[in-house]
């Protein structure tokens, strides 16, 4: 990937967010142990033993009473500060849903969506794609990486769930939207989307529909691009930090990424005010590879 200059005033384009960066593996330091060998004199004299039974249960009483009043302190304590913390992390989600449940302006939910809103207050929308096993819900945390390992419902789960970045509103809805989803060998999530490097799947597959709380709207596959997140020091556009665009600046970074690192010709164009909605993916032939498929609102 060539390194070039960020163009001015897009520098915010062009920065690695740290909740995408790589967690290194660490190091194995552990050094092994000498061997200490034991001089013994070659005439010992016996010494006189001495007993103190008595002594020496004391001592052990004293020593497991305080280890235990210790760990029972720690247990408490930790207990106490966990109990805390998803107290503290509770509050956050719900001030989060609070806020997008009450937007100034914005009009009467969807039937459906205000069903599942009620339900689960950290419903974003839904994504479908007819024919494939892409039918989800898509989700929103204010913790940008709980659903990496929690589903819809909020339980652990190695799937995770389809879900948008923090930052990206739904009302008014940003004009550039990305969603997220694990790569799941099963297919699920957006396991299938590999389908997609091949066009002929894509001219079979070519339509997406999203629903938000408040509408919903069908786009039209533009590209659908293998890409790597780069290195800090790389000086690249970053399709990930993108949440809307306003300027033919902004708008052109999103052209140039689309029409120079797409698979194949689509037929589609690209327009600057088109709305813009990216589904994102792991991509495993290559180093921190991403799997990216671009449509436009029709």
């Amino acid at each position: 990937m060539k390194t070039k200059k960020a163009p001015e005033g897009l520098e915010h384009l062009y920065e690695k967010p740290k909740y995408i960066e790589e967690t290194p593996l660490s190091e194995n330091d552990a050094k092994p142990q000498t061997n200490i060998a034991l001089q013994i004199p070659k005439k010992a004299k016996p010494k006189k033993k001495h007993h103190y039974p008595s002594a020496i249960l004391m001592y052990v009483f004293i020593i497991a009473a305080i280890a235990s009043f210790s760990i029972g302190c720690y247990v408490k304590l930790h207990t106490q500060n966990s109990l805390n913390d998803i107290k503290q992390d509770q509050a956050m989600v719900d001030a989060f849903n609070e806020e997008r449940l009450n937007i100034e302006g914005s009009p009467d939910m969807l039937d459906f969506m205000e069903e599942l809103v009620e339900k689960y207050p950290s419903m974003y929308g839904w994504l479908t794609i007819d024919d494939t096993k892409i039918d989800y819900p898509v989700m929103q945390s204010p913790d940008s990486e709980y659903y990496l390992d929690h589903d819809y419902t909020g339980e652990e789960s190695l799937e995770g769930a389809v879900f948008a970045d923090p930052a990206a509103t739904f009302y008014p809805l940003d004009n550039y939207i990305v969603l997220y989803g694990h790569n799941m060998k099963s297919g699920n999530i957006f396991g299938g989307l590999s389908k997609y490097e091949s066009q002929s799947y894509e001219q079979t597959h070519s339509t997406i529909t999203f629903s938000t709380r408040y509408e919903t709207n069908t786009y039209k596959i533009v590209s659908v691009i293998k890409t790597q997140i780069p290195d800090e020091e790389t000086v690249s556009f970053r399709y990930y930090n993108m949440f809307g665009y306003s300027t033919p600046e902004e708008f052109a970074q999103i052209k140039a990424f689309v029409e120079d690192e797409r698979l194949y010709d689509t037929g589609e164009k690209i327009t600057f005010g088109d709305e813009i909605l990216v589904l994102s993916t792991c991509e495993y032939t290559q180093e921190n590879g991403r799997l990216v498929i671009v449509s436009v609102k029709q």
